[in-house]
């Protein structure tokens, strides 16, 4: 059935519904498909798509900072993956520059890090504050 309403529709107008839309799943509902018919004819028809995708965290915690400052509070990555309810795996990876962790994560380890009394500096150092003087 998919191929056949696609003989319907010339590739400038399932491109044009597609610009309309703005993402696949609009353009199924315009050309009454299915979103995987619409997924198959743009990659059948070389389609320009939009890249929408998963987009890097922005912070200025690094994974060198952040292992600097666990070691210095005497955490191993476990004990400190479990104070802070973070994966053990990702805090690893992202301390050896191994990967990046997602915004919700980071802010965990930074929550974690001020409770401890703990502050993270733009120029990438970072200091440990007396209680008194924790917000």
């Amino acid at each position: 059935m998919p191929k056949n309403k696609m003989r319907y529709y010339s590739r400038e107008q399932i491109q044009q519904a597609y610009n309309d839309a703005g993402n696949l799943s609009g353009m199924a509902k315009i050309l009454h498909i299915s979103y995987p018919t619409a997924q198959s004819w743009a990659k059948e028809l070389n389609l320009k798509l939009n890249k929408v995708g998963y987009q890097k965290a922005k912070y200025t915690l690094t994974g060198l900072q952040c292992r600097s400052a666990r070691e210095a509070l005497g955490l191993t990555i476990k004990g400190f993956a479990k104070n802070s309810n973070v994966s053990a795996t990702s805090l690893g990876c992202f301390e050896r520059g191994k990967s990046e962790v997602r915004k919700k994560t980071v802010e965990k380890i930074i929550h974690y890090f001020k409770v401890s009394g703990v502050e993270f500096h733009n120029d990438g150092t970072w200091e440990k504050i007396s209680s008194s003087t924790k917000s």
